[in-house]
């Protein structure tokens, strides 16, 4: 509600006119709905404007006429009419149509020092509720202060009273606000409060009371560090403020004539004033025009307070009464705020506006409901890399040196194709020397036979044995020399065309092979889940260079012993393919998605989180 800045101005403005455009600008920021205000004082030449807010804008004709009406019958204006259109912007229009379409008001009030005119002050209104109409007049009432000094008038002017009180101008109700919004508890300020109003007006006692719900409860007495509930004094002061909060009505007792013109009830004030006869004034505190408390103000019966002090009563009470409610409610206990935010929320999910509220929530509701009840596939997300089932190795059988390699890594070999070959040429040689030995030794076993040379025989037999058995070593040497597909597969490693000539030694791994049929896929399961995967478990799975087709897998094997891989620790699972693809080729990655059954789709979304707050409250209480 404080405008800091426009205060500021009011607070600084010497001339006349800077303080009352000053006033005009902060009014129609305190009063609901109001659009424009204007100010009117005494000239040489009869009343005129000194400050219209907007500046620049024509006066409304329902604003002039009650200016008016207000410096005519001396006494406070009210008009009421159709929207016109003069001097009300976007805002302003949107305003009315929320507050009874197209009608507007204005209220006006006079400027009086004692019996003199000194001009009048009005505002414009969208809106024309007897709620809105009293809070403009009561904002006028207390703003007059203010303008009573812009036009030359002291507050000795009209501040009749005894003369032991202080007077509590502008200055000095902005220097209590501070005061109290400097207080770091609700009981110091509302003690404050109290205590500052009941010295300066001269007040045998000043009481102030907040609503709890819908009982008025007295929170601070003037002079008094401890409010006793229970006391019979304390139940008539709330019983008085209530009154004044249930009608929303500024109450005076005893009543003057001007309060005859407003019927309202005033039995509590009577009871309370009864003993001792004081006079007293019981002012709502209000926020947001909605009552909040009261406040409740006793004096000496045969000084009753002026008009002039009542209307800077009924300022530091609009002022004060928000800076009041937000310490008490700062003062309360976590669970009563969030109990009192959840009812709030609760009234305004229930009642009948803020449907997109409505909306949201029912939507909520239902999420929760679908979360709750609906059971969805679970699925493990893995890292998958494509193998074969079987990994051939081609391993030279002997040392030599390259003859030809006709073939290399990622070529497709049918059964039987060569793949390499070493230089023959001297195991050929060799076994063309023990195959002429065989012959010679024939030759002469048989002639030795023929001559019946048994012991002679009996050698070149063994002789005959030996070159027979050199032959076939040769043969199956000569054979280790040409390396074979033995299927049909795809050379997964090995290139030796730039080797040809060079030297291969014994043991030496020249090719490794791989079906084309028969592919396994190796996943990646992290730990966490790796406790839901079972053999027999289904899958599918998308590899990085085929990502529009998907392929079906079943689990065959969970590997016990775990891996680190990236600073993570995971388990290998190997799985079938259920149907091979002529594009597929080892060493080809993706991701694989195991299905685990099916749970809860609350669970599935919260797994992760619950786990981690699982696994961290075991390390914080273990």
């Amino acid at each position: 509600m404080l405008e800091p800045a426009l205060w500021r101005q009011l607070a600084d403005a010497a001339e006349p006119a800077a303080r009352a455009a000053s006033w005009a600008a902060l009014v129609t920021r305190l009063i609901p709905g109001a659009y424009q205000a204007t100010v009117v004082l005494a000239g040489p030449e009869g009343f005129a404007p000194i400050a219209l807010w907007p500046a620049g804008q024509p006066p409304g004709n329902l604003l002039m006429a009650a200016v008016e009406a207000a410096l005519e019958q001396r006494a406070g204006a009210v008009r009421l009419g159709r929207a016109a259109g003069a001097g009300r912007d976007a805002a302003a229009g949107e305003g009315a149509a929320r507050n009874g379409g197209d009608r507007e008001g204005a209220v006006a009030l006079p400027l009086l020092a004692g019996t003199a005119l000194l001009g009048a002050a009005a505002v414009a209104l969208t809106g024309t509720d007897d709620a809105r109409i009293r809070a403009a007049m009561r904002h006028l009432q207390w703003g007059a202060g203010w303008l009573r000094g812009s036009a030359g008038a002291t507050d000795n002017d009209a501040s009749p009273g005894p003369e032991s009180h202080q007077v509590l101008g502008p200055h000095q109700i902005l220097e209590l606000l501070a005061a109290v919004v400097e207080e770091t508890s609700f009981r110091a300020a509302a003690q404050r409060v109290v205590t500052e109003t009941a010295i300066r007006f001269g007040c045998d006692r000043v009481s102030l009371g907040l609503l709890r719900g819908t009982t008025m409860k007295v929170d601070a007495i003037s002079h008094s560090a401890v409010v006793e509930a229970r006391s019979g004094t304390t139940r008539l002061l709330a019983d008085a403020m209530a009154e004044a909060v249930d009608q929303r009505a500024l109450l005076r007792f005893p009543p003057t004539t001007e309060d005859a013109l407003e019927p309202l009830a005033r039995h509590a004030q009577e009871q309370l004033a009864a003993p001792s006869g004081a006079a007293i004034l019981t002012i709502p505190l209000l926020q947001q025009d909605r009552a909040i408390g009261a406040l409740l103000l006793e004096r000496p019966g045969a000084h009753p307070l002026a008009a002039v002090d009542i209307a800077r009563l009924d300022a530091l009470a609009a002022l004060v009464g928000p800076v009041l409610a937000e310490k008490w409610r700062d003062d309360r206990w976590v669970a009563t705020k969030v109990g009192e935010s959840l009812a709030r929320q609760t009234r305004l999910l229930l009642g009948p506006t803020h449907v997109a509220r409505k909306l949201t929530m029912l939507a909520m509701v239902l999420f929760a409901v679908l979360a709750g009840t609906w059971h969805g596939e679970y699925h493990i997300i893995a890292e998958a890399r494509l193998e074969g089932t079987v990994r051939r190795s081609i391993v030279s059988g002997l040392d030599g040196f390259l003859r030809e390699a006709p073939v290399r890594a990622g070529d497709r070999v049918h059964a039987g194709d060569l793949l390499a070959a070493l230089d023959d040429r001297d195991l050929t040689l060799e076994r063309l020397r023990w195959t002429t030995e065989r012959q010679q030794r024939q030759f002469e076993l048989e002639r030795a036979i023929g001559d019946r040379r048994r012991a002679e025989t009996n050698i070149l037999q063994a002789q005959l044995a030996q070159a027979n058995a050199q032959v076939e070593l040769a043969d199956a040497q000569l054979a280790r020399t040409r390396f074979v597909a033995p299927f049909d597969a795809l050379v997964v490693a090995g290139d030796h065309s730039q080797s040809i000539g060079g030297a291969v030694r014994r043991g030496d791994v020249l090719f490794e092979l791989a079906p084309l049929e028969d592919w396994r896929v190796l996943l990646e399961v992290e730990e966490s889940q790796v406790a839901d995967v079972r053999p027999g478990q289904h899958g599918r799975l998308v590899i990085a260079a085929m990502p529009y087709q998907g392929l079906d897998f079943t689990v065959t094997r969970v590997t016990p012993v775990a891996e680190v891989n990236d600073g993570r620790s995971v388990f290998r699972v190997e799985a079938a393919l259920a149907e091979a693809s002529p594009r597929l080729r080892p060493g080809m990655q993706g991701v694989g998605r195991i299905e685990a059954g099916r749970r809860l789709v609350s669970w599935i979304w919260t797994r992760r989180i619950a786990e981690q707050v699982r696994l961290l409250f075991w390390q914080v209480f273990p």
